[in-house]
């Protein structure tokens, strides 16, 4: 099984979906891209995605890309947190950028899986689909993360897509799943 994970923070649900992928499948990949910004006050949060990762013996079924992935983007969803503004720090932070796209060069095989939990822009969030798309296999998962009240554009996202080549798979008010057709 291969999986694809887009946003990482803290590496929570990287390591649940790695864990699932390794239990049906010891040999299972999950790549995940995240830019490795500070988020939430957390500065280098992949230092805190290794150790969980570690932790749960699941280093070996990771791949990580620091990168966008997209375009670089505002970290923090552009919200100012603990003294962090993420206009200010944009032009010093780097990553690499076009993640997705590079995968469907670099990776032969298709994704069983995606979870998107990266940017929470409309417009970048539906570019972001729409390369997971082309990284997914036949009947692949496109998962999405915070499909509710208080991320409209997500959930308004989310119903976009069940309405144009996306099988609606369902949503628990959080977390919502789209088979590709």
């Amino acid at each position: 099984m291969i999986g694809l994970h887009v946003g990482n923070f803290l590496g929570v649900s990287l390591a649940s979906f790695t864990a699932f992928a390794k239990r049906r499948d010891s040999n299972s990949v999950v790549v995940s891209i995240d830019p490795n910004l500070t988020h939430r006050s957390i500065e280098r949060p992949q230092d805190h995605v290794i150790a969980v990762l570690n932790h749960f013996g699941l280093q070996k079924n990771a791949m990580i890309s620091v990168s966008y992935s997209g375009e670089k983007s505002v970290s923090n969803d552009g919200i100012e947190f603990n003294g962090y503004d993420p206009f200010a720090s944009h032009a010093s932070e780097q990553a690499c950028e076009n993640a997705l796209a590079n995968l469907g060069i670099l990776w032969p095989r298709r994704f069983d899986f995606a979870v998107m939990d990266g940017n929470h822009d409309a417009s970048y969030l539906s570019k972001e689909a729409d390369a997971a798309r082309d990284l997914l296999t036949a009947g692949g998962v496109l998962i999405f993360d915070d499909v509710d009240g208080n991320w409209p554009d997500i959930k308004a996202e989310f119903a976009r897509l069940g309405a144009h080549g996306w099988r609606q798979a369902g949503t628990d008010g959080r977390v919502g799943m789209l088979v590709k057709e």
